[in-house]
C-alpha cells in the first residue's frame, strides 16, 4: 500500500514509541520521524512522501488504510480458533448501559 515506505513492523514500532515513550521520532523507524498531516481547509493531499529523513503520511488516509487492513485481516482470520476465542472475550456493546457503572447510554466494555 505504501510502496515499501511504511511496513507493518515500522507501524508497530511507531505505535510502541508513541504509546510507551510519548515520542514521535526514533531513528529505529527507518526515518527520523513520521509526520502525520491533519486534514486542512486547503484540500491539499500530501501522502507517502519521504522528505529528507522523515516520512509524511496523510492522517485521514492512514486511518482509512488501517481500517481497511483490519477488515481484510478479519476476513482471513475469522475462521481460526484463536480468532474466535479472542473475539468471544472482546469488547461488546451494552445497549442502554452497564449497571452499576453507567445507565442510559450505550457502553462498550
Amino acid at each position: 500500500m505504501y510502496g515499501g515506505n511504511l511496513k507493518g513492523a515500522t507501524c508497530y514500532k511507531f505505535r510502541c514509541i508513541a504509546l510507551h515513550q510519548g515520542r514521535a521520532e526514533d531513528p529505529g523507524l527507518g526515518y527520523q520521524r513520521i509526520l502525520f498531516l491533519a486534514p486542512s481547509e486547503r484540500n491539499s493531499f500530501l501522502h507517502n512522501n519521504v522528505l529528507n529523513d522523515a516520512l509524511n503520511v496523510d492522517l485521514s488516509q492512514f486511518c482509512m488504510d488501517v481500517i481497511h487492513g483490519v477488515r481484510k485481516w478479519m476476513q482471513v482470520e475469522s475462521g481460526s480458533s484463536n480468532y474466535q476465542r479472542n473475539m468471544a472475550a472482546f469488547l461488546r456493546k451494552h445497549a442502554g448501559g452497564l449497571p452499576p457503572y453507567i445507565v442510559g447510554m450505550d457502553v462498550y466494555a
